[in-house]
């Protein structure tokens, strides 16, 4: 089955990035703050402009354990972030966007390879206090921990 309704396939992506089609335009996050941090329902991938808060997965399980288990693929929904646990937030320009209850998406953790968690992403953002969007499709990672 197609995790998240994400593509299954190993992205081609480099090691120590984040990389998605942002507004229509390439965006690549390889330096400064990158990785993923593993605890129990509070695991997040932080990557240049990007956080994405992946505590549990689409059935509640928690992805820190899931991860250590091996059980790929892991699907995460991302959507409100008083939630806690699930949610993404993205900075530009002085702004700040973030998933909610109509604006969301999807993480799918594919593998671990070594040391660095590999998978896809998609998600729409709205500005926190305002009405404007952001949109990051064809979302790839492939990160060490940090």
């Amino acid at each position: 089955t197609t995790p998240c309704n994400l593509p299954t396939g190993t992205p081609s992506v480099a090691s120590h990035t984040l990389q998605a089609t942002r507004d229509g335009s390439a965006y690549v996050a390889n330096t400064g703050l990158i990785g993923y941090r593993l605890s129990t329902d509070r695991t997040n991938i932080e990557a240049g402009d990007v956080t994405l808060a992946i505590g549990k997965d689409k059935d509640g399980k928690s992805v820190s354990d899931l991860v250590a288990a091996g059980s790929f693929p892991i699907c995460v929904l991302l959507g409100d972030q008083s939630s806690g646990t699930n949610y993404a937030q993205v900075r530009a320009s002085g702004k700040s966007f973030g998933t909610d209850g109509s604006h969301t998406g999807s993480v799918a953790i594919l593998a671990k390879d070594g040391d660095e968690l590999v998978g896809r992403f998609e998600l729409v953002g709205v500005e926190n206090g305002g009405s404007s969007t952001t949109k990051l499709e064809d979302g790839a990672f492939r990160l060490g921990p940090r």
